[in-house]
């Protein structure tokens, strides 16, 4: 289906997200034999089944799924703040990060700025460089969180709180005490993760000092979705490109026609920016919508029929 955008769109405002919740990522692999060795290390066989398509390989849990696409030239990261946070059991933490280490993957040992992440945990590239982050939990499904890199923290925020209908659990980067801890930690030679923090210099002390980087994390049910601002360029994708990898599955209880009329409607723009402001471009294909965020991440919603 075309795109579809208003030329009028309306002043909305954000709903609580009851009707959302993250479904899963489309991760693009170069490899995927290699991808599923590594990715069967990490997810719980007893809660899901790998399914083969021509091209591609999904882990389907209970309530999410992971698919791996094969692309002979993927669009990743590395690291630079986009990844997957997997839920891991408590105890499988450490044999899961040896049997990685066993297969010659490195491991990172880093913490976030959430209130939930402030314990260092394991960081890993996969064999095509998408980053995931291990997760020590007991309940709640394959996902914890998947965290974004965008360019315009605040019009990121209008543009989840009002097209997919989140709820802000958490800032930082903006209290003086946020800039405290940063400069403490960095004192203190604190395992944060690198794009948490960038460096400025500072007119007093004459120095390079540690700042945290803004960052912004939105509820759906039991899982979040983090923003954080992109800490170096990253490339997007053709305007016109709506379907497209790595990206974010969200699932709504919302039917396909209901948010097929609202999306050209909506009107996501700050300050000055108003002028600008349009409705969201997507492609339909049945019950399910593609599209994008303001910075070129790519999204999905499964809709209700």
């Amino acid at each position: 289906m075309a795109a579809e955008v208003s030329s009028a769109p309306a002043d909305i405002e954000a709903e609580p997200a009851t009707s959302s919740r993250i479904g899963g990522v489309v991760i693009p692999v170069r490899d995927l034999a290699a991808s599923r060795a590594f990715y069967a290390e990490i997810l719980p066989r007893a809660q899901g089944e790998w399914i083969e398509g021509p091209s591609s390989l999904t882990f389907r849990g209970p309530e999410q799924r992971v698919e791996l696409v094969r692309r002979a030239s993927p669009r990743v990261s590395g690291i630079s703040g986009p990844h997957c946070g997997f839920r891991v059991p408590t105890a499988s933490l450490e044999p899961t990060v040896d049997a990685l280490l066993g297969m010659g993957h490195e491991v990172y040992w880093w913490r976030e700025d959430h209130p939930s992440e402030r314990q260092p945990t394991a960081y890993a590239l996969d064999p095509s460089d998408n980053l995931v982050q291990l997760v020590a939990s007991d309940t709640g499904g394959l996902l914890s969180h998947v965290t974004l890199a965008v360019h315009d923290l605040e019009l990121a925020e209008k543009f989840y709180l009002a097209a997919l209908w989140g709820v802000v659990d958490h800032y930082h980067g903006w209290r003086t005490d946020d800039i405290v801890d940063a400069q403490a930690g960095a004192s203190d030679g604190e395992p944060c993760a690198p794009w948490t923090r960038a460096a400025r210099y500072s007119r007093i002390r004459h120095e390079s000092v540690a700042r945290p980087t803004p960052q912004l994390y939105i509820r759906y049910g039991d899982d979040m979705l983090g923003l954080v601002v992109a800490t170096r360029h990253i490339q997007e994708p053709p305007e016109e490109t709506l379907k497209g990898t790595p990206r974010v599955i969200v699932q709504t209880e919302r039917s396909v026609r209901q948010v097929a009329e609202e999306f050209p409607t909506l009107r996501i723009a700050t300050g000055w920016r108003l002028e600008k402001a349009r409705g969201v471009a997507f492609r339909r294909e049945r019950q399910t919508l593609f599209f994008r965020d303001r910075s070129g991440n790519f999204l999905q919603l499964d809709c209700a029929s």
